[in-house]
This record gives structure tokens, sequence and C-alpha cells, in this order.
């Protein structure tokens, strides 16, 4: 009996031995199977009182406690306590002093209570780096969905089929996009071809039947899976922009088309990019090889086979130096004249364009030298007339310049004196300085510094000689002659042409005045006789104004009275005027016949200049009467001589 129950001591505490080891292993299946990872390191403590014991440890529950951080130790311990009274299950997550991480459950087996520690450190560090990439992909992913939403241009994907699977219109509504334009546009976009590199197009969409198309520039991109991806940007300006441009070269297409100047511009490769019509005459140029759109080099030597350039001693050289304008950061710019085989002269321009362009302006510029040649020449036989005449001359504008100096005049101041120190404003000072010290001093020369710069009024500015004196002997005559423009014609005479003056006088006019007129008298049969009562004596210098004068009153004259009549010259004057008279023994029906023909308009026309008055009239015979002021009539200061200060030796 004794040994049976022995026997059955035994099996009872083999069968709770195996019992216990069989719930051990469950108990490790099931953990494997509720995380469903094998765990790396757990430890299973048995709850008995205060006590852990575990296959090879036993330890408190304070100690137990004691090896997590602070702020785990407290729930740890109260849910050890909880499951102990109540058998209330747990699972905790804490770290230890160590850093590990450390998973704590609590849970009732049977009749125990039991508590497993499990090290989920290389899991959690897992579930950090993966949760770190979430956060990471999911911020990603907000960004790109920022990006989007605030993108400034339609964005859309559609499948093979043509359907618009999703865009951002409700972003680009908040920006005014009518919403019917990117189903219009993938539409249009799905009957394109769309090849696998992305291909930009440009298309326009109408969303309304009464407005105006709306133009986009739209970029599509194929995927694999077949899906397409759209993206449009908007481009009415651009269109606008073009057309504006269109517009803008087609003005300066027509401005240049009627310019006299050659245009050619070539763009930054050298080609020939605009040309207008003057470019192709000047140069005999057809116009459909200009429009070949032909290099510079080419144009270049095309010009240089029709001989269209001047010789150039070395033309590749000189060709590079065209070719090469403007590059290299260069700005330099470029001009000569080319003087053509035909004579023709033009002005070649080259303008360098800070983005590599360059313009070429030809100007047709042999009028202008053939002008200034003649006036070069003008010029020539002007001094070679001066210098001719005897004396020493030179002529200054109203600033005081000398426009022209006298090859002797250096000689007459007895110092060397270059043409080019007189020639800038004020000179006549340095004129007028050698004069005081070759003749003397005198109130003539501050005369003749008012007569040269304007300040003499123009009543004051007429003709003017004045033999310069001193000790007796006429050193020299000094001349004035206003010029058009306010010029000055200054004359250093010798001694005897004070002796010419008194035969500058009215019959001596009147007498070249008949003189003139005898090819019209003698042919008609008129004689002409003049009566002089003293005032063919009065000085007159204006000798080609009686000149014209007489020779027109006598032309009036010979269309009106017959063959074999004679007509009287009278000469008579007053102490304001000198006075012309012609008188004709013929009776005309009206006076205003004579008045109104041609020869008298001309009289008129040449004495409105110096005051002078011209009278027709009728009765018992013709009458043609002219008067002219004796002021005007002289016209010449033909005063005394004047004194030089003595003590200055002429030079």
């Amino acid at each position: 009996m004794f040994i049976f129950s022995n026997l059955n001591v035994l099996a009872v505490s083999a069968l709770g031995i195996f019992c216990t080891a069989l719930l051990i292993l469950a108990l490790r299946q099931w953990r494997v199977s509720f995380r469903k990872q094998p765990p790396s390191r757990e430890t299973l403590f048995r709850l008995s009182g205060d006590v852990l014991t575990g296959a090879d440890v036993t330890r408190d529950v304070d100690v137990f406690a004691s090896d997590f951080v602070e702020d785990a130790r407290a729930p740890l311990l109260r849910a050890i306590s909880a499951l102990q009274q109540t058998g209330a299950a747990f699972d905790l997550v804490g770290d230890d002093h160590e850093g590990r991480h450390l998973e704590v459950m609590g849970f009732v087996h049977g009749a125990g209570a039991f508590v497993s520690v499990l090290d989920i450190t290389l899991r959690e560090q897992a579930a950090r780096v993966r949760q770190d990439a979430a956060i990471a992909a999911a911020d990603l992913a907000a960004r790109h969905s920022d990006i989007l939403g605030h993108a400034p241009y339609l964005q859309w994907r559609m499948d093979a089929s043509g359907d618009v699977v999703w865009s951002n219109l409700a972003a680009m509504q908040k920006r005014g996009l009518h919403p019917a334009i990117p189903k219009l546009l993938a539409q249009r976009a799905h009957r394109l071809p769309i090849g696998e590199a992305a291909e930009q197009h440009r298309m326009s969409v109408q969303p309304d039947d009464e407005g105006a198309p709306i133009w986009f520039d739209v970029t599509l991109v194929a995927r694999q899976d077949g899906v397409i991806l759209g993206y449009a940007i908007a481009a009415d300006r651009i269109m606008r922009a073009e057309a504006a441009l269109s517009r803008f070269v087609e003005t300066l297409t027509e401005t240049f088309a009627h310019l006299p100047i050659g245009l050619a511009i070539f763009d930054r490769d050298r080609e020939l990019g605009l040309f207008n019509p003057a470019l192709a005459d000047l140069l005999r140029l057809d116009p459909a090889w200009l429009a070949g759109r032909p290099t510079l080099a080419s144009f270049l030597n095309h010009l240089r086979e029709r001989r269209a350039l001047p010789d150039q001693r070395d033309f590749r050289q000189w060709r590079e130096q065209l070719i090469t304008l403007g590059r290299d950061g260069g700005t330099q710019d470029f001009a000569e004249v080319w003087v053509q085989p035909s004579g023709r002269t033009l002005r070649v321009v080259g303008r360098p364009h800070p983005q590599g362009a360059v313009a070429f302006l030809l100007e047709d510029i042999t009028p202008a030298v053939t002008l200034e040649q003649q006036f070069c020449e003008g010029m020539t036989l002007r001094a070679a007339a001066l210098d001719a005449r005897p004396g020493t001359h030179l002529i200054f504008d109203i600033s005081g310049a000398a426009g022209f100096v006298g090859a002797d005049f250096s000689k007459l101041m007895g110092v060397p004196i270059s043409s080019d120190s007189l020639s800038s404003a004020g000179a006549i000072h340095e004129v007028l300085r050698h004069c005081r010290a070759t003749f003397g001093a005198a109130p003539i020369w501050d005369r003749v510094l008012s007569y040269v710069v304007g300040r003499a009024s123009e009543t004051e500015r007429t003709p003017m000689i004045v033999p310069l004196q001193r000790d007796g002997q006429v050193l020299s005559v000094l001349e004035l002659h206003p010029l058009p423009g306010g010029g000055t014609l200054l004359s250093f005479l010798p001694p005897t042409a004070v002796a010419e003056v008194p035969n500058r006088s009215l019959r001596r006019a009147v007498d070249l005045a008949l003189e003139q007129a005898r090819n019209l008298t003698e042919p008609a049969d008129i004689s002409v006789a003049v009566a002089d009562d003293g005032a063919g004596q009065l000085p007159c210098t204006q000798q080609d104004l009686i000149r014209r004068a007489g020779y027109n009153m006598l032309l009036a004259a010979v269309d009106v009275v017959p063959a074999g009549h004679g007509v009287t010259l009278d000469l008579s004057h007053d102490e304001a005027q000198a006075i012309l008279t012609l008188r004709a023994d013929v009776s005309l029906a009206d006076s205003n016949e004579i008045g109104a023909t041609l020869p008298i308009s001309l009289l008129r026309r040449y004495l409105s200049d110096v005051q002078g008055q011209v009278d027709v009239v009728q009765g018992e015979s013709l009458c043609i009467q002219v008067r002219i002021p004796r002021a005007a009539l002289a016209g010449r200061d033909v005063g005394g001589p004047v004194q030089l200060m003595a003590g200055i030796p002429a030079q």
C-alpha cells in the first residue's frame, strides 16, 4: 500500500514536471505565434508573492524593477502588483540602464502567474528605422503634393484611351483656368504621336465658342505602363509677343524698304538675316542671291568678284577683320569709304550688336563728295583770286576766326604767323595786335574790331576804305567789306589804291550801263543822251547796282519807244538822294503796262536792298525815275587818312 502510494506520488510528480515542461514549450510557441517573429532573448519568470523565479535565477520584484529606468519602473511595479492580486495581464515596454529595449508581459496560465521579459532592441531599432522611413516618405509625399498643388502650370495623367485619370485642375481653377481645358488638351494630345522622349507641342483650345483661343506649350511623356503624363504651360503671352515681334519686323522691313541707305544685318553665325532693296541697288546685287542668306565671307568674296570693293593690300586680313567684328567681347566699330570703279563713293559703317550680330550701313555719298570737292576747288580759286589781287587779304567770320589768310600776311607784319594759329574764335585780336605793332596805334583798330565781330550795326557795316598815314606818308590802305553771314573781308592795299577811289563815280557807273545796253539800243534804232548837272561826280562804290539799274531802264524803254526816237537819261541829286530819270517823247495809253514789265520788276528788286525807289510816270512823255539814297550809293566810308601815332616804327 505504501509502495503504491509512493508510486502514485512519483507518478504525480513526474506528471507535474512533464506538464510544466509542456507548458513552457507551449508558452514559447505561443509567444512565437503571437509575435510572428523569433525573439532575440526571452526570459520567463514565475511570480510567487514578491519573488520572480526563473530557470536559473530568482529575483525580488523590487530588484527586478530597479533594472529599468525611472520612467518605466513605477508602471511596471503597479502592473506586477495587479497581476499578483487580480490576475490582470499587462504588456509594457521600457528601457533598462544598459540601453536595451525590453518588453515585459504578465499573464496567468492555469493556477500560476508568469512574467515574460523579451529583449526587443533589434526589433525596436528596425521599427524605428521603418518609422523614420515612413515619416520621410510621408514628408516627401507632402512636399510633392504641395509642389503639385502650387505649380503654376497644368498637369494631368491620362490612360491609353485618352481619359484623364488625374489633374491638378482644382489648384489651377483658383488661378482662373477654365475647367474644360484639361479634357480638351488631353483629347488633342491623344491624337499626337508620342515617342519615348518627351516632346513639346504648341496647341490652342477654345473652351467657349465666343472666346478667343487659348494657347499652351504642351509636353507629353509616355510611361511604360501606358500612362501618359501631360504638362501645359500658358503660351498666350508668348504668342502675343511673337505676333508683336512679327508686326515689328514687318514695320521695320517696310521702313527699311524706303530707306536710301543700304542695310545688311548678319546674325551671330554671320549669315545675312535682313537686307533692304537699297543694298541690292547700291552694290548691283541680285536680290534672289541675297535672299539665300549668304555668309559674310561669301558676301565679301562676291563683292570682290564683281569689283564692287576697293582694292585691299591684304584682302584676307581685311575680310577677317569684318567677320570677327564685335566678337571676343570687343565692341569696335568699322568705318570706311569705298570708291567704286564706276566713280560712286559709298560710306560703309559696321556696328556690332551685343548678342553677336553685326549691321552694315552703306550710304551713297557721291553728291556730298562732289559738293565737297567743288567747295574745296572754290576755296582754292578764291584763295588764288585774292592772292592775285594786289594787297594782303584776310577773311573773318562773325566770331573773329580767320577763314583765309593771305600768303604774304607774315611778310607784311614782319613776323612769322601761321594760318592755323588764327583759325580759332577771337583771332582778330591777335591780328590787330600785329597791326598796332606794325603800323602804329590808332582808334581805327577798335573800329575794325567792332566791324568784324558784329558789334557794329548793319547800317555801319558798309564797305570802308581808310588810308593809313604816318608822318605825311601813306603806309597802306585799309579796306573792309561785309560778307554774307556776318563775315568780313579785311584788306591791306598798297598806297596807290587811294588814287583809284575817285574813279568810282556815279557817271562812271552810268557809262558802264550805256556800254552794256548798246547791243539793245543800236538794233532798235534808239539814241540815248545823258544830261549831267554835276551828280555824276558823286562817289559811287555800288558800280554794279547802277549798271544793272541803268540797263533795265533802257531795256524797258526799248520795248515801247518807236525806232528813230531818242531817250534822255538825266543825272541829278539833292542833299539825300541821287536821281536817275529816263524820259522819252512818246505817249502811252496806260503807264501800268510799263510798271508791270519784267525789267521794271527786276529794277524794284535790285533797289529794295538799298531802300531805293522806282516811279513810272504817264504824261505827255514817258518818265522812269530811280531814287537812291546817297549814303547807300556811296556805300563806302572814304574818310580822310588815319594818322597813326608817331614813335612806333613801321615794320
